[in-house]
């Protein structure tokens, strides 16, 4: 079913923006440390949460096409 496979690609995305944030975030405490500017990783950042908003926003739309009886029905066989 299409539904259940949009749903996975948006929770799928979601997860991916989660591990490079944080990978983000440990790549600027290095380069910090380093004494170098980390202007860029914040920048990095800041579009990788705001990419995950807008998958957030759509998870629940998909979820909610997910859930439908006909989809519960095709599952159930």
């Amino acid at each position: 079913m299409h539904r259940l496979k949009d749903l996975q690609d948006l929770l799928g995305a979601h997860q991916d923006s989660v591990v490079t944030r944080q990978v983000l975030r440990d790549l600027s405490l290095r380069a910090y440390a380093d004494g170098e500017n980390t202007f860029t990783y914040g920048l990095l950042h800041a579009r990788q949460a705001a990419a995950a908003d807008r998958n957030l926003s759509a998870v629940a739309a998909a979820r909610d096409r997910a859930r439908r009886r006909k989809v519960r029905r095709w599952l159930k066989q």
